[in-house]
């Protein structure tokens, strides 16, 4: 299954297993949840920097991820290589659960997350990421700190030699994130870090052309055309750092790059300037010059997909104009703003129109391929519980409130299960996700892992013990999540006034 994502953010939430285990059972490891959100494309609501997409730009082929302690020693702490079934849908979000050790889960120490999508299609296939438990810390089953930071965007990907203008449906475009030294925050059983944005690590160039159209006989109009696009050389690094905020690859492509015409005479229009940025959104703007395109008032150049550069990029358009059987030649310089307009996950449009003494004007823009930060509107999902997670004490071994942390501790017969209720109300036709946090092998469940919100049948959850296991003594507490157009929102606070501790022993 493949889905077409624009991808903006990571956010990974850490459950710290502190709870004690009888010598009877010890589990290995614990557990870091991180919620990976891919908002729609193109968006609804326009924001400016925020551009549509194809497709194919969006689709993820393949994604892994990594998390290494940021010191010195840059020690693995987890991976793991997400399968296709398990991709989040197309403007939603899914959690995912890496197993940590439980030293790790203690300590807590900062750490480097790299995020790497779509791998084959700049030859990163190679870099490897867990795909067990046993794997986690094994160098040969998965890449080193230094190898996954150190990926490059080779030579002969998204370059000048050999240039890309479609986006391949089997490797897609590359996409990655990083975040450095992060800082855990939060509850120990709930710790995160900061938001960490999905983007492209290619940019992408587009030029189109028209020219003013004359009233009355279109044979004594002019015959344009653009012969060729050349971008100066030294301007394209020869590699690239496939994850961002690591810096440029400092050696440039030493051949300028030139891109031939279409060969046709440019399309005319009545009113060229109107195909000009003026402050419309950027998508809004994409969609002007696709228009303009299939009504003929526009000759599109096509795209081209390049590394990043922080260089200001310069070159020429070179160009005929044949007027009474009498054809002048000319080229016209063009160049970027500043330097690092061409950054990763960036659009370079080029338009050219010639006006009415055929001369060649330029309106040149570098515009954001995506919005880098998607703030969500949870609004129209609000979550209303009243009252709020219960337990019915009665269906209780023992319930004993915990003054020294503030834990109602309810005791699970060994015969029958506690009975809790959930009585949310909104969002309707959402779902409730139940997450334990502790030692989730020594309990059954019932429903889980979610339910469907109804406000007329309050959800009733039963929590019993797990005795498939043998002997075990165990304790967890629980984690809500809302789960309503595509989006996952925290649950707890609207939910939780009491603190439960569930304990079977």
């Amino acid at each position: 299954m493949r889905v077409s994502p624009l991808i903006l953010y990571v956010v990974l939430v850490f459950a710290a297993l502190a709870c004690h285990r009888e010598e009877v059972y010890h589990s290995p490891y614990a557990e870091v949840g991180i919620t990976i959100e891919f908002p729609a494309t193109p968006a609804l609501k326009g924001e400016i920097g925020e551009m549509s997409a194809s497709t194919k730009e969006n689709t993820i082929h393949d994604m892994k991820i990594w998390v290494f302690t940021a010191d010195d020693s840059h020690e693995r702490v987890s991976s793991m290589v997400i399968s296709p079934e398990d991709y989040p849908p197309a403007g939603g979000a899914r959690r995912y659960a890496l197993k940590v050790s439980r030293s790790f889960a203690s300590a807590l120490p900062n750490v480097d997350v790299f995020l790497l999508a779509n791998s084959a299609s700049v030859g990163l296939q190679g870099l490897k990421a867990a795909t067990s438990w046993d794997d986690i810390h094994n160098p040969e089953k998965v890449s080193s700190w230094s190898e996954v930071r150190n990926a490059l965007i080779g030579q002969d990907y998204f370059g000048i030699q050999n240039p890309v203008h479609s986006v391949s449906s089997e490797t897609g475009l590359p996409m990655s994130g990083a975040a450095f030294n992060q800082v855990l925050r939060g509850e120990s059983s709930a710790l995160g870090i900061r938001s960490l944005q999905l983007t492209r690590s290619v940019s992408k160039l587009r030029f189109v052309f028209s020219q003013m159209a004359l009233e009355g006989d279109p044979s004594a109009m002019a015959q344009i055309k653009i012969n060729k696009i050349v971008i100066k050389k030294n301007q394209i690094p020869v590699q690239e750092y496939v994850f961002p905020n690591v810096g440029y690859y400092p050696t440039y492509e030493s051949a300028a790059y030139e891109m031939d015409g279409p060969g046709t005479n440019v399309a005319s229009t009545y009113s060229p300037e109107k195909y000009m940025w003026v402050n419309q959104t950027p998508v809004e703007y994409e969609s002007l010059l696709d228009d303009g395109v299939k009504l003929g008032e526009l000759t599109d150049c096509g795209v081209t997909y390049l590394r990043e550069s922080d260089k200001k990029i310069e070159g020429e358009i070179q160009y005929e104009v044949t007027k009474n059987d009498v054809t002048t030649p000319g080229t016209k310089p063009f160049s970027m703003s500043d330097a690092g307009d061409f950054a990763r996950n960036h659009i370079w449009t080029v338009y050219g129109y010639f006006i009415r003494d055929l001369s060649l004007q330029l309106a040149v823009g570098a515009i954001p391929w995506d919005k880098q930060v998607y703030n969500i509107d949870f609004s129209e999902a609000a979550i209303i519980a009243d009252p709020k997670f219960y337990v019915d004490n009665n269906t209780a071994a023992a319930v004993i409130y915990n003054e020294a942390d503030g834990y109602t501790d309810v005791y699970v017969s060994s015969n029958s299960p506690v009975v809790a209720y959930i009585p949310i109300q909104s969002p309707v036709g959402g779902r409730l996700l139940i997450r334990p946090i502790g030692q989730d092998d020594c309990f059954e469940l019932s429903p889980y892992p979610w339910a469907t919100i109804d406000p007329n049948n309050p959800i009733k959850l039963l929590i019993g013990r797990n005795n498939s296991g043998g002997d075990v003594n165990g304790k967890i507490t629980l984690s809500f999540y809302v789960e309503a157009g595509g989006r996952e929102m925290d649950a707890n606070t609207e939910l939780i006034d009491t603190k439960y501790r569930f304990i079977v022993q």
